[in-house]
């Protein structure tokens, strides 16, 4: 057979041939047109994982219109790629793991499976309607769909005329501080401006981003970017308060726009209509709260495990906050002080809380009233110990135990409280208020 005189193994269907497998030890590997009578019009996925280790050239022929995803993989020594006009496609991470550093695009070439993972800059033929560059943008006509690996500015201004940048361009590019916005800009991919940062050092990712006058959907305020529709979204939050009672006109939060920032209590407008998935990832968020009172949660300062999990639930299930997880990690008591101040949360904030549920709370919080009042005594937690009185928990021999350990603790001003919620709960009965 003709094939055991080329160092390629491959297939044939309907009268073409995809190479599936290089099995020389050549640094230069030229890609067939034809195989015996038949044109070679793909590389197959995975062709030069085994073996092509060390190939430092490969040319691609015109009669190939497909690359298949992954198909130089791990070409740790490939430095040129030679694409010949005819190609057309290339795969999804086609060249990941590669040591490629410059890609032509010949003006053939009309698709790109994730272009935002390709390892290396992209120069592309000035006939090609399809693609072009301003020497770190990859465009495919008016959106911009990659920036390059190897360039470190930490300035970019996107190209005027483009009107959507795709997700994930940005993700990896850590050089990256300020991005200029065009007003043509009518759509950006979600979390756009957030994965670009390093959660395990001090990179900041991208810290501000500006948008030219004259854009209609997109403004910077003072601490987010905002997109402008039939609401307001934030994009992006920029600003490093702890505390932050969001506007009145906003009506929804984008994904990972609070990433990585510092909030730790946010208040939410009565107009919030969605958040989305991951909208808090990353932050040392203790407690949200909706005006009126008739959302919120508080969640735990001293897990940072326990709190990246819960913090998913932000617009799961297209609500809000899924309450499925936070509950269920309060099934069994615990004397925690995190843990207390969840329960008392929900039971002060009932969003989707089932009768049941609530109960079991009321049950677990009643039968340990004790130990909440000695795990607010030890943290001098007067928050906590308001929260206890508020669900009705300090009344009868409880209260009585609070006014006395407290008094003991030296705490006078929590056994104060407790005092007058136990002559709250007291004050048609004779009862002895003294301490």
């Amino acid at each position: 057979m003709a094939g055991t005189t080329i160092p390629f193994r491959y297939s044939e269907k309907s009268g073409e041939v995809t190479i599936t497998q290089f099995t020389g030890d050549s640094e230069n590997v030229d890609i067939p047109d034809r195989i015996g009578e038949l044109p070679v019009t793909a590389v197959g996925s995975y062709a030069f994982r085994s073996g092509g280790e060390g190939v430092r050239r490969i040319r691609v022929p015109g009669t190939v219109k497909k690359i298949l995803p992954h198909a130089f993989e791990l070409c740790i020594e490939l430095k040129e790629l030679i694409l010949e006009e005819g190609v057309e496609e290339l795969g999804e991470d086609c060249l990941l793991g590669s040591g490629i550093e410059n890609l032509f695009i010949p003006s053939t070439l009309r698709k790109i499976r994730s272009p935002e993972t390709l390892p290396c800059r992209v120069l592309v033929h000035g006939d090609n309607r399809t693609f072009s560059t301003d020497g770190y943008g990859l465009y495919r006509g008016d959106e911009l769909i990659a920036v390059n690996s190897l360039d470190t500015p930490e300035t970019y201004a996107v190209r005027e005329g483009t009107r959507s940048i795709r997700m994930g361009v940005f993700d990896g590019r850590r050089s990256l501080r300020t991005i200029h916005l065009p007003a043509s800009l009518t759509e950006v991919g979600e979390g756009l401006f957030s994965n670009n940062r390093n959660q395990y050092s001090a990179e900041s990712g991208i810290t501000d981003v500006t948008v030219a006058p004259g854009n209609a959907r997109f403004q910077r305020t003072k601490n987010a970017l905002i997109e402008r529709g039939d609401g307001v979204k934030i994009i992006r939050w920029f600003g490093d308060e702890e505390e932050i009672d969001l506007p009145g006109d906003t009506e929804e939060i984008g994904r990972e726009a609070f990433s990585g920032r510092k909030a730790r209590i946010i208040t939410f407008p009565g107009t919030l209509s969605s958040i989305a998935p991951d909208a808090f990832l990353g932050c040392p968020l203790r407690e949200i709260r909706a005006r009126g009172g008739e959302f919120g949660a508080v969640f735990p300062s001293g897990n940072a495990y326990l709190l990246k999990d819960l913090l998913r639930g932000f617009g799961r299930n297209s609500k809000y906050y899924d309450f499925s997880s936070y509950d269920g990690m309060l099934g069994a008591w615990v004397p925690d002080r995190d843990r207390i101040e969840m329960m008392l949360a929900r039971l002060r904030m009932p969003c989707d809380l089932p009768g049941e549920r609530a109960a079991a709370y009321r049950e677990m919080i009643g039968s340990h009233a004790e130990d909440v009042v000695r795990i607010a005594a030890a943290n001098r937690d007067m928050d906590l110990l308001t929260a206890f009185g508020e669900e009705g928990f300090l009344e009868g021999e409880t209260a009585e135990y609070a006014v006395r350990y407290l008094n003991e603790a030296g705490l006078p001003g929590m056994a104060a409280y407790a005092l007058r919620k136990k002559h709250e709960a007291g004050a048609s009965g004779d009862f002895d208020f003294s301490l």
